[in-house]
């Protein structure tokens, strides 16, 4: 039979010992603060600071996909509030989760996290792939007839479509990297409404459109019209199924396009080409957050100058 000796108990009590010194006057285990003087059991939260390192979501592009659920959310769990910018990211304010598919594509968002300890908000980047077009006066006897698309929120990406054609033959079926216009849930597409797209890099010809009487034989001055793109581009996407609401407006001249159209159309793009480059040793960002909607992007077409 094992004997207890006062040796042996002494080694018994050392573990014991130990963690008594480890549990703080309120009964919780003491926390860990490191080099730096940050709590690493509170994610971050130190006092009334906060240490924005701790909030990021893991990456700064994402992409839609054909799954149900598509929902990502910040690598540690906070406590505070979450908002965004601009608007079209569907996000919870309580836990930051974000509801990738649900949201507005082909945008950069900025996230802001501002801890429930008082600390200063610190924000984030990231960008939900897809096209955008950015909002602008095209005057037809200027020769401003195309709408480029804009790939993941930046003007000078490139979307990933494959033009080559290696058979030699007029027939694109097998250049099949990205779709544009294809047919929505109800069968159809802009096509069958007489909107010019390009299939294969997704400008839209505005002159062709507007000669497709898209807005009638007689054009009205000051008519509008809303429209739903469907497309599909192989990246990281797999080809989901991916959709752009666009609106067409229609003047004769340009002195009949009213101001408050081009003061909203300078706004909306100050809201996608206007967010601040962020340098990693700079990431908190006290301008308040704005309620500028980037979408539908507005295209407005201008028969002539003058």
């Amino acid at each position: 039979m094992y004997k207890l000796t006062r040796s042996s108990s002494v080694y018994l009590l050392l573990p014991l010992l130990c963690w008594i010194s480890c549990v703080e006057d309120d009964g919780s285990l003491g926390s860990s603060v490191d080099e730096e003087g940050v709590d690493t059991f509170n994610n971050g939260s130190q006092g009334t600071s906060f240490d924005c390192d701790f909030f990021t979501y893991g990456d700064t592009l994402f992409y839609i996909n054909s799954e149900e659920s598509n929902v990502i959310l910040p690598t540690e769990e906070l406590s505070g509030s979450f908002a965004s910018f601009p608007d079209g990211l569907v996000l919870d304010p309580t836990t930051g989760a974000i509801d990738i598919n649900a949201s507005e594509t082909g945008l950069t968002y900025r996230v802001e996290f501002s801890p429930t300890n008082g600390a200063p908000s610190c924000s984030t980047q990231l960008t939900i792939s897809g096209i955008n077009y950015l909002d602008e006066v095209f005057v037809l006897d200027q020769g401003q007839r195309f709408a480029m698309a804009v790939y993941n929120g930046t003007a000078a990406a490139i979307i990933p479509c494959d033009d080559d054609d290696d058979d030699d033959d007029d027939d694109d079926d097998d250049d099949d990297d990205c779709e544009f216009d294809v047919d929505g849930p109800d069968g159809t597409n802009l096509a069958d409404l007489g909107i010019s797209v390009d299939q294969g890099n997704g400008s839209i010809d505005l002159q062709e459109t507007l000669e497709n009487e898209v807005f009638g034989i007689n054009p009205a001055n000051g008519a509008t019209k809303d429209f739903t793109l469907y497309y599909r581009i192989s990246d990281g996407s797999m080809g989901a199924l991916n959709q752009l609401g666009i609106r067409l407006f229609y003047y004769e001249t340009m002195a009949d396009v009213p101001q408050e159209l081009i003061d909203e159309i300078e706004d909306k793009r100050s809201s996608l080409l206007g967010l601040p480059t962020m340098d990693e040793s700079l990431r908190r960002f006290r301008v308040p957050i704005s309620n500028r909607r980037p979408r539908p992007p507005y295209l407005v077409i201008v028969a002539r100058f003058r």
